[in-house]
């Protein structure tokens, strides 16, 4: 929680440096009619958190405090990632106090101050306040105080609503007098004024005009004293809001226009169903923003092998997979990745459905014809959003002009979807990075062999690439792939780590070396420095090379996410994963990884939440499972959280992930022998193939045997296991934290958390 800045000339009650059990004042944030609110450390858990204080001593002003303590109860009925958490209570010499969450940003009305928002980013906070107002009201909470500055924004983007001071709670007596008022002057509903219980509505009026004022730069009702506003109030319509902003649709129009209804009945009468309403508006087909002008966006689908022997599919996927690399040059082009575009390989599905669940504008789709050394390379470009044909082409060539056709496609798109070209950027676009058509063929079929991901693929990968290499020993492309493909056989253990990942290194090496300009070098480089050498400082300046080069390189932005994770910065871990979605949205693994991002941002109702939508996404990724049952099972949930373990175990028998987790879900709920019976599965599982020693540490600190547990996570990071990094921020490990042996293994691999 952070307040707007107190007034220079406001004198704090308590100075800083007061000491308050665990808690040491900082500074004084704000204050208000009610009390004071402080950033203080926690030096328990290492953490900043906000005091709030009543201003006067509890007997002096009992209404003051009886609000005090409804507040109170409130917010501790509250578990909502756009609420501000409540943490505890207290109270010092006589004055209670609330200890909550922290929250590094500002105040909405700070951070709109003298800016004009967009309309996707009001939209986007309206969401978020529907959401957190739902979840209050099913709990029955009413706020009756919403307004921008009970409202925190924080870098992300992220609103949270705090002060809950008025707040009602079903069932809870009146704690004002009758024939007073409660509220803010310009966001109190109309049925306040007239003396009427407050409901669920009258938030979601009060929401209204938050969102209007954000738009228009003022409120609905203007006037200069309390009288004027009780008659705009009661008996003046607000103006259109499009007559502020004329870039506002009629559709948003419209949904201010019910919010603000005077009667309530009139009004939306639920959080979910404003959301509905919002989301219709937020979520175009093409992704542009409500009344913006759109931002021009494409996916490249798989072309399709229209060859006689069907023998191109390698070709096919790699002249998809330049396209995509190239066109990401385009400033002001959105790219979606390969890993979703592909999802649609070979389907059938409706052009316009696919641009829906893609979010992009156009769709590029092409088919290729291979008869001796002559090549066809049919192309066309579609809008998404009627299915009407923008450019068509067919190329003929041989296939040592392979390149020649990418270059001749990429800039027809790009002068369509983007406008005219300057020559720089022409010149940016047609990069080659071999003038060897046979290089480039053994590339084209490494990259094939590769996206398989599984061994036998891979192994093949690193031969082509190899053979790549031979043929031209200054291919950059080719060394950043082998350099891949060594990461990930040593990762899978296919390869052992010290054979593995050196070859990794020395290829990503030798690719940036060649090539600086290569973003994928740079986040083959940037894994090996993470994972093997746990080259922290390595990694981040790799990364962030990545980035400078190719900002919208979704590989760069995943990895990103997860050093940050490491280092325990949760915020920007969840930023970057959110960008990488972005490049990727319907990539199950990378929603994957957000979600244990989540978790171990011990955000667990987010997590589940997470998870459940990528399951939806992709029913058979069933390893998301696992983080829901832990999830459940962090929250107190043993029975939820069983279940989930032993669903994803159902649908993936012998798991070792899987059946680790159960083996520490099982000892946390009492039953050690199920726990038990796990570790013996593990072991009996180890002797035909590889199980990371640190799923193991999980059961035996769930069973409370740290010095076993202990032993597994030595054993993890001298197989330099990848799991080992996440050591600092795993909340499975919270109970080895206090051990001297837990500070010397985070020494070892230099994360100081």
């Amino acid at each position: 929680m952070k307040q707007e800045d107190a007034s220079p000339v406001e004198k704090a009650s308590l100075p800083p440096g007061t000491a308050i059990g665990p808690f040491r004042i900082t500074r004084l944030l704000g204050a208000g009619g009610m009390g004071e609110v402080f950033l203080a450390h926690d030096s328990r858990l290492d953490r900043d958190v906000a005091l709030k204080f009543l201003r006067s001593q509890p007997g002096t002003d009992p209404a003051a405090r009886a609000r005090f303590d409804q507040e109170t109860r409130a917010i501790a009925r509250l578990d909502h990632p756009n609420i501000v958490a409540l943490h505890e209570v207290g109270e010092h010499q006589g004055r209670p106090y609330l200890v909550m969450q922290f929250v590094e940003g500002h105040s909405l009305t700070e951070f709109s101050r003298d800016r004009t928002l967009s309309l996707e980013t009001v939209l986007d906070l309206g969401l978020q306040l529907c959401a957190g107002l739902q979840a209050a009201h099913e709990r029955g909470v009413i706020h009756r105080d919403l307004k921008p500055s009970n409202i925190l924004v924080d870098d992300r983007l992220r609103a949270r609503i705090v002060d809950f001071g008025l707040a009602r709670i079903h069932g809870a007596r009146r704690l004002t007098e009758t024939g007073s008022i409660c509220g803010t002057t310009g966001y109190i509903p109309p049925e306040l004024i007239n003396g009427e219980e407050v409901d669920a509505r009258s938030d979601l009026f009060s929401l209204g005009v938050v969102l209007y004022e954000l738009l228009a730069g003022r409120l609905p009702f203007t006037a200069t004293s309390e009288v004027a506003y009780v008659h705009a109030a009661l008996y003046e319509r607000p103006e259109p809001v499009s007559r502020f902003r004329e870039d506002a649709p009629a559709e948003l129009e419209a949904i201010l226009e019910k919010a603000l209804a005077r009667d309530r009945t009139a009004r939306y009468q639920s959080a979910a169903e404003l959301a509905a309403d919002l989301r219709g508006i937020r979520l175009r087909p093409d992704g542009a923003t409500p009344g913006a002008r759109p931002r021009p966006s494409v996916a490249v689908l798989a072309f399709e092998d229209m060859s006689p022997e069907h023998d191109q599919e390698y070709l096919c996927d790699g002249i998809t997979e330049e396209l995509i690399h190239a066109l990401t040059r385009i400033e002001g082009l959105r790219v979606i990745a390969r890993t979703s575009a592909f999802v649609f390989k070979g389907s059938r599905a409706d052009v316009r459905e696919i641009g829906r669940a893609l979010g992009v504008g156009a769709l590029l789709a092409g088919s290729v014809r291979k008869a001796g050394n002559r090549v066809r390379i049919g192309a066309q470009l579609i809008d998404a959003r009627d299915g009407s044909h923008l450019w068509a082409e067919t190329f003929d060539r041989t296939l040592d002009d392979v390149f020649a056709i990418q270059d001749e496609v990429c800039l027809a798109i790009a002068g369509r979807l983007r406008g005219t070209l300057l020559e720089e950027e022409k010149a940016r676009l047609v990069k080659r990075w071999t003038s060897d058509p046979r290089a480039y063929t053994l590339y084209l079929k490494g990259r094939f062999f590769f996206n398989q991901r599984v061994e036998p693929a891979l192994r093949r990968s690193l031969e082509c690439y190899a053979q790549a290499i031979e043929a031209d020993p200054r291919f950059a492309l080719a060394h950043a792939g082998l350099a891949e493909a060594y990461e990930a056989l040593g990762t899978m253990r296919a390869l052992a780590p010290e054979v593995a990942y050196p070859e990794a290194r020395r290829a990503g090496l030798r690719a940036v070396e060649l090539d600086d300009s290569l973003a994928e070098a740079h986040v083959g480089l940037a894994t090996v420095r993470m994972y093997c050498d746990w080259d922290w400082s390595g990694t981040r300046h790799e990364l962030e090379r990545a980035l400078e080069i190719n900002p919208a390189c979704s590989g760069a932005h995943h990895m990103s996410a997860h050093w940050h994770e490491m280092m325990g910065e949760f915020e920007q871990a969840t930023s970057g994963m959110d960008r990488a979605l972005e490049i990727e949205p319907v990539a199950p693994g990378l929603r994957s990884c957000l979600v244990q991002i989540l978790f171990n941002a011990r955000r667990y109702d987010e997590a589940i939440r997470e998870a459940a939508m990528t399951l939806e996404m992709a029913p058979n990724f069933v390893g998301v499972l696992g983080w829901i049952g832990m999830a459940h099972l962090q929250q107190g949930h043993a029975e939820a959280g069983l279940k989930a373990l032993r669903q994803g175990l159902e649908q993936r028998p012998g798991d070792p992930r899987l059946d680790a987790l159960l083996g520490y879900a099982c000892a946390v709920a009492g039953d050690s022998a199920q726990a038990r019976a796990a570790l013996e599965r593990l072991a009996a599982r180890s002797r035909e193939r590889y199980v990371d020693p640190y799923f193991l540490a999980w059961t035996h600190t769930g069973l409370r045997d740290a010095d076993a547990a202990f032993l597994a996570l030595r054993t993890a990071c001298d197989e330099r296991s990848q799991w080992a990094c996440l050591m600092g921020v795993d909340p499975l490990l919270d109970g080895l934290r206090p051990d001297a042996r837990f500070s010397a293994l985070l020494e070892r691999i230099g994360l100081h958390i």
